[in-house]
């Protein structure tokens, strides 16, 4: 356990620590290097309110301690904190809004605790016993939990092995089986964890989503926004839980999914590839209801694509469109387009596929509006430029892949053409012009050309032949 004690007083100060010598102590003095701390992760932030400002400073206000515990609390919304003051009743009359406000959170796995304590420094051992609890807690979690991993082990960052160990905990799981799902783009690690308890009977089972936890919370926003009011229960997971504090500044989604439904999409690919397209033909009906939430308008082809990348991502350095692309000449040109709800990263990877074949759709952070035609877009090319993509061979030849909205020249030789056949049929149904299609390869072809990963094997090729061409055609279709 490691704590952070902002303490001016010596004496004050190894009250507390000499009593519980057990876990990592980091003392500071004011504020100013308090605040630098708050950088770092913490598993428990105690904060003395009349401080100095700085090391050189006798100015001791309560309002420089105020200014710690304001930023622990917006930059460490996931750690507990102690105010540990020697101020009366008047004081911490004044604090007390403020310490409600804070709420609970079940931070330990074991029902809910508020946030932010107060403990008087007049009843030292108050403090200690807290102290002692929580770290006995943490200790609980590390050693009856045990992590079983199925497939490609990951070194877990310890943050997340705290989140999936809270987690299960409120299950009362003794084990949690884990399982990578395909790599993402965002940064965020998806797992699918089946959790039993000490007689081996099943907790749950869930996909968990381990990020940030201001993208946990952006996450779940998305989900009661897009994806519940809209799509079919069966088409994505209804029970969601999550994990916001504990472990620092990380947390996760856990979204329960049936014990059947544990292969991704992408790994039906090439070999059941007919089954693969069943699938992705029953999810195009299930986004019924986005279609009809939509609207025709124009956008320019720029815009279509800074919906999908940020400006500053295009500008990573990893890939630099030729000038033979004149690509401020393309993203210039205006499409007719289906506005609506759209999933944003419906790679194959981002479908589960149960036991009787059905889909189930999982990671909503990139939920919200744009051209409709860019998840059916994505979910075809993902086969050919996602991380996990399968091997196709030398399929398709760049030609193709310039040529792509040439439906029939581009299956010539296709290991999955009914895969591939079932996306289009989606884009068919979705799109208003053929303008718009090509804006969305062009905008999902140039996002992928900014991951590292896009370099392995044939991949950069096919993603640049998509993107040129598809350029080129934006150009001719307007003269």
């Amino acid at each position: 356990m490691k704590i952070l004690f902002v303490e001016d007083t010596d004496d004050a100060a190894a009250l507390v620590m000499d009593r519980v010598p057990d876990v990592t102590w980091v003392r500071v003095k004011s504020r100013d290097p308090a605040l630098q701390e708050l950088g770092n992760p913490y598993d428990l932030i105690i904060i003395d309110l009349s401080i100095p400002p700085d090391e050189e400073s006798n100015d001791h206000k309560p309002e420089h301690g105020m200014a710690v515990l304001g930023s622990a609390r917006a930059e460490c919304p996931g750690t507990p904190v102690i105010i540990f003051s020697a101020y009366g009743e008047s004081v911490m009359d004044e604090l007390t809004d403020f310490i409600s406000q804070q709420g609970s959170e079940d931070y330990l796995g074991d029902g809910g605790r508020p946030m932010v304590w107060h403990r008087s420094k007049g009843r030292v051992v108050d403090i200690t016993d807290q102290i002692k609890e929580h770290a006995a807690v943490l200790v609980d979690l590390r050693t009856s939990i045990d992590l079983n991993w199925t497939g490609e082990r990951i070194n877990l960052d310890p943050l997340d092995d705290r989140v999936l160990r809270i987690h299960a905990r409120r299950h009362d799981a003794r084990v949690i089986n884990i399982r990578p799902l395909t790599a993402g783009r965002s940064g965020a690690l998806t797992l699918l964890i089946k959790l039993s308890d000490s007689s081996g009977n099943a907790r749950g089972n869930f996909v968990a989503k381990l990020n940030s936890s201001a993208q946990v919370a952006d996450e779940l926003e998305r989900y009661g926004k897009w994806i519940r009011p809209y799509l079919p229960g069966d088409a994505y997971s209804n029970s969601v839980e999550t994990v916001t504090a504990g472990a620092s500044d990380r947390g996760a989604v856990f979204y329960a999914v049936a014990s059947g439904e544990s292969r991704a999409l992408i790994n039906l690919l090439p070999e059941h590839q007919k089954t693969a397209a069943t699938v992705v033909s029953a999810m195009g009906t299930s986004f019924a209801r986005w279609d009809e939430a939509a609207t025709a308008a124009d956008r320019e082809v720029g815009e279509i694509l800074r919906d999908v990348v940020s400006e500053s991502r295009l500008n990573n350095g990893q890939f630099y469109p030729p000038e033979s692309w004149d690509t401020p000449a393309v993203e210039g040109v205006s499409a007719a387009c289906c506005i609506g709800p759209v999933h944003g990263d419906l790679h194959a990877g981002n479908i589960l596929v149960g036991s009787q074949n059905n889909g189930v759709l999982i990671d909503y952070g990139s939920a919200g509006r744009g051209s409709r035609v860019f998840d059916p877009v994505a979910l075809e090319l993902s086969a050919l430029l996602h991380a996990d993509a399968p091997d196709l061979g030398l399929w398709p030849t760049i030609t193709q892949a310039e040529n792509w909205l040439d439906r029939a020249s581009f299956l010539v030789d296709c290991p999955i053409p009914d895969y591939v056949s079932a996306c289009r049929d989606w884009l068919e149904k979705t799109k208003r012009a053929d303008r718009e299609a090509a804006a969305a390869v062009y905008s999902y072809a140039r996002w992928q050309l900014t991951f590292p990963s896009i370099k392995v094997g044939r991949r950069e090729e096919i993603a640049a032949a998509l993107a040129g061409g598809a350029a080129r055609w934006i150009r001719e279709s307007v003269g």
